[in-house]
């Protein structure tokens, strides 16, 4: 692999950052499975020491940044590194179109889609369905909304669902699972018997059933 440069321009003081072949190798990784966590993305490949020093050293030449997501109930939260603007001016490569919304977001439809698709269901992440991409639709029957607090179309995504489908299933993140279902349900006029809600983890511990 070749080197790549690139110059950053912080006010006056302009900084040229190179990436040596094996920094270029560790961010295509991450370009290509972006939704892998950072202990299995270097498990097998490096040492802790050597797979940290390698993370800091791109985080400072701003091309990575570092994303804690809880996942389970118990434990510490996973990391996940995610490619800046910066790496892919520096690269030229095309960004990844894998969901839509921020990381968290996109990591979620991740997990629910690879969930079902393991058990032998059809997965469809952004699923066009009349006007509007539902979130994962599963079978072609089964919508999924991944909420977390952050889109402020809550309400409107879950009252869509409700015109189209039997039922619509709201995934939240572990920490304000409760705020947000709360909300959801503050704010829907009818049919609150046929929303239902989790959180991450029933897919990540496997509890989820339907």
């Amino acid at each position: 692999l070749e080197k790549y440069e690139i110059e950053f321009v912080h006010s006056d003081v302009k900084e040229k950052v190179e990436l040596s072949p094996e920094e270029m190798a560790f961010t295509f990784d991450i370009y290509n499975r972006p939704f892998k966590n950072f202990t299995d993305r270097i498990s097998g490949i490096f040492t802790n020491y050597k797979g940290s020093r390698l993370k800091e050293d791109l985080r400072n030449k701003g091309v990575i940044k570092e994303i804690n997501i809880r996942l389970k109930r118990k434990g510490n939260s996973d990391l996940f590194l995610e490619l800046t603007d910066e790496f892919y001016k520096l690269t030229g490569v095309k960004k990844q179109d894998k969901g839509k919304g921020g990381f968290k977001h996109r990591l979620f439809q991740n997990i629910v889609a690879k969930y079902f698709s393991a058990k032998s269901h059809k997965s469809k992440i952004e699923a066009f369905v009349k006007s509007k991409l539902v979130d994962v639709l599963i079978d072609n029957k089964l919508p999924f909304e991944i909420e977390t607090g952050e889109s402020g179309q809550e309400i409107y995504n879950v009252e869509f669902n409700l015109k189209h489908f039997s039922t619509v299933i709201i995934v939240t993140p572990i920490e304000n699972h409760t705020t947000i279902k709360e909300s959801i349900l503050r704010g829907i006029k009818t049919d609150s018997e046929r929303v239902k809600f989790c959180s991450i983890d029933a897919f990540t511990g496997g509890s989820f059933q339907f």
